[in-house]
């Protein structure tokens, strides 16, 4: 996909666990992607995830 751009902060998916997921690493993670996920033109996820849901308001 040449003419996309990625943007991912790879530890994230580090505090996703059960022992970090409180945490305010987690936390900042969490607000990380929604802030750029919601600057997106279009979004495809499922409704399975709570960040999904929040998301369909922001766009």
């Amino acid at each position: 996909y040449p003419n996309y751009n990625f943007i991912y902060d790879s530890e994230n998916s580090k505090t996703a666990g059960l022992g970090t997921r409180y945490s305010t690493a987690s936390l900042r993670g969490i607000i990380f992607d929604i802030h750029f996920l919601s600057l997106c033109d279009y979004l495809v996820c499922t409704f399975s995830s709570q960040v999904s849901n929040l998301l369909s308001f922001c766009i």
